[in-house]
């Protein structure tokens, strides 16, 4: 078994360089072959992923955050969902938020999730698709996504953010999470970015339909339970489900916002009504949009709209 890591020593502001040195010395010290390199930018945690999967490692390990993970993730696919060879993921967090690690019973603590992946055993988990414009153009409103090169494919392995999302991740980014902590920094980012946002009517086209979503303030696409920094959303989807949910927050009005915070930080099952929408697709488009246009995924601003989401062709094989 050959492991390859893809360490990020600088999440959790730099702080997890002391983690990678604790792991790579464990690493030696139990006798596995592995190799190993640090990530010079967000991006190249994706090429150095994607050279190991090509040169035949049977393991490739994220060691960060969920930035990290995410470029990692997507350095094992091709564009058209399959995957670019056998390997495995492992994921060791040591970043600021862990929810692609919890959504998956991936230990949290970094020696933990080490043992995990040297002795864990492997499942098979479907992993979302998405394809975004790379910039913002008024042209693209109410247009779909196309074949050309101004589109670009990415993957996700928890949620996509339309609306408020991109807002949030880049307050919560900027090191008020931190200062303050996870949860309390995203919150505050959040609150943050509802005061000044300008809730918009999208059009989606999904199961055969075209749709209008009015008012919206946030729409949900994802995969886990675990969206980002204690938000969850309750639903009936399985690690191997080819479905997404769709949750919409919509009309939110200042009365409103303590109901709607408390559903979403606690789990609970979705009642459907004004506010929160929760529904169930194997795909979605969203047509372009001159308002709130960009778009996030697992944790970071990551294009704009349109997009369109499906699932990967290939599940990815991932140690737990």
């Amino acid at each position: 078994m050959r492991y390859f890591l893809v360490c990020n020593p600088g999440s959790r502001g730099g702080s997890s360089a002391r983690q990678v040195k604790r792991i790579v010395a464990s690493m030696q010290e139990a006798g596995v072959t592995f190799d190993w390199k640090a990530t010079t930018s967000l991006e190249n945690g994706r090429v150095l992923a994607a050279n190991a999967a090509r040169n035949g490692y049977d393991v490739i390990v994220a060691i960060g955050g969920d930035g990290t993970i995410n470029q990692v993730l997507n350095g094992l696919y091709h564009p058209d969902g399959t995957k670019v060879s056998h390997a495995a993921l492992g994921v060791i967090h040591t970043g600021t938020s862990p929810d692609f690690s919890k959504a998956h019973g991936i230990p949290t603590k970094p020696l933990q999730a080490l043992k995990a992946v040297l002795h864990g055993r492997t499942t098979k988990v479907s992993i979302g698709r998405v394809v975004r414009a790379v910039s913002f153009s008024p042209d693209y409103e109410q247009r779909g996504v196309d074949d050309s090169a101004l589109f670009q494919t990415s993957f996700f392995g928890c949620c996509v953010n339309i609306g408020m999302g991109a807002g949030v991740a880049r307050a919560a980014n900027s090191g008020v999470r931190k200062r303050l902590g996870d949860t309390v920094g995203t919150l505050l980012a959040l609150l943050s970015t509802l005061a000044t946002y300008r809730p918009m009517d999208l059009h989606v086209r999904r199961n055969g339909r075209r749709e209008i979503i009015q008012n919206l303030y946030n729409l949900f696409i994802g995969k886990t339970e675990y969206v980002a920094s204690g938000i969850k959303v309750n639903s009936d989807l399985k690690p191997d489900d080819q479905r997404f949910y769709n949750l919409a927050v919509t009309g939110l009005r200042l009365g409103k916002l303590p109901g709607c915070l408390r559903a979403l930080y606690s789990g609970r099952p979705i009642n459907n009504d004004s506010i929160l929408n929760l529904s169930y697709g194997e795909s979605i488009e969203v047509l372009g949009c001159r308002e709130n246009s960009e778009i996030e995924f697992d944790g970071d601003p990551g294009g704009f709209l349109p997009c369109r989401i499906d699932t990967a062709r290939d599940p990815l094989t991932l140690i737990i």
